[in-house]
């Protein structure tokens, strides 16, 4: 408080008129020096814009590791991006050569199914000149028969 006991003693001295002007500046010189910045406002005020000033070199920091992060990031992306591309590639060639391998394994099975005919044809002409024989074989034992007989 500016305006103290002391000062009012010796406004006491003045006249009215002048005692009231003087208390009227002292007044308006509290009121300004209470709405002034204090010193430890002022202190607190330089702390907080240190802090910030801290804070943001964290953050500028921070956001520069986050960028190279970001890079490192879309080059694996690039990577796994190419590495899928191949990936779909060898997919496509197996693909085909699985396709070309059931042609095949199709034209091979045919190609048994005409064998296993040849050679069910083959065991049926077999067995026709084996009963062949057996019918040859017959007539020659008559045939020697007669001939025994005739002899």
């Amino acid at each position: 408080m500016i305006i103290t006991t002391e000062i009012l003693e010796a406004l006491e001295e003045l006249e009215p008129t002048t005692k009231n002007a003087f208390i009227k500046v002292l007044r308006g010189i509290e009121k300004s020096v209470g709405e002034a910045v204090k010193k430890e406002d002022f202190n607190n005020l330089n702390r907080t814009v240190a802090e910030l000033a801290e804070a943001q070199k964290q953050g500028a920091q921070e956001m520069a590791e986050l960028r190279a992060i970001v890079g490192q990031l879309a080059e694996a992306q690039q990577r796994l991006t190419e590495a899928q591309q191949r990936t779909e590639q060898r997919l496509e060639a197996l693909a085909e050569a699985q396709q070309r391998t059931e042609q095949k394994l199709e034209e091979l099975a045919k190609a048994q199914q005409r064998t296993e005919q040849r050679l069910e044809a083959l065991a049926e002409a077999q067995q026709r000149t084996e009963q062949r024989l057996e019918e040859l074989a017959e007539a020659q034992q008559k045939t020697e028969q007669r001939l025994e007989e005739l002899a």
